[in-house]
């Protein structure tokens, strides 16, 4: 907590392109701040994004809600979201089944994931298939067979997670996975039994 003449704080926030903070278009004193450390709200117009830079000033009132000094005259500050990091399948993979388990890893907290997949572009930008996750907390995603866009056998894709804050805003494109690539298994070959064998054990 700060000095005693401080009755409240409030925080602006800004992204790259207004990195001092003069804008704040990603968050402008939404809250009455009075305890320190304060944890980020869903309720607000903009979510925070996985892989962004961000820049920030911490303003102080007095009790007469008069701010303390000038806001041009705070001190700037910056911090970063981590990545999200795909994991499971690897880039490049081969073999890969028709309903495989895609698995990923993104900061705490990101409210809601997208899964994007296309077999026609590398970047994933304009994807074949957006898939939202059930349970995003969970980072993982059991791809169905009798989906939409269902995967084909010996063909390669492209896929990508994708974040959303809790108004279901997309984040810049920095603020999405790299993409990989996988290449799905050949068709299933028949081993046997042969037709009309009897086989001696159930």
């Amino acid at each position: 907590n700060g000095p005693s003449n401080i009755a409240y704080y409030q925080i602006m926030i800004g992204d790259k392109d207004d990195k001092q903070v003069e804008f704040a278009e990603i968050y402008d004193r939404e809250h009455k701040i009075t305890e320190l450390p304060w944890k980020y709200k869903h309720n607000v117009d903009n979510g925070l994004f996985p892989g962004i830079d961000y820049w920030w000033k911490l303003l102080m009132f007095d009790g007469s809600e008069n701010i303390l000094g000038e806001i041009s005259t705070y001190e700037v500050w910056s911090f970063s979201i981590l990545p999200i990091i795909l994991s499971t399948p690897t880039n490049g993979a081969l073999d890969v089944p028709l309903n495989q388990r895609f698995e990923w890893d993104g900061p705490d907290e990101v409210y809601n994931y997208e899964f994007w997949i296309s077999d026609s572009d590398p970047d994933v930008l304009n994807p074949k298939a957006k898939i939202r996750i059930p349970e995003p907390e969970n980072e993982y995603f059991i791809y169905p067979y009798d989906g939409d866009f269902p995967l084909e056998y010996e063909k390669t894709y492209y896929w990508r997670m994708v974040p959303l804050d809790v108004n279901d805003n997309y984040g810049p494109d920095e603020s999405y996975s790299n993409v990989y690539q996988f290449t799905t298994a050949k068709y299933s070959e028949l081993i046997g039994p042969l037709s009309g064998s009897v086989l001696p054990t159930v």
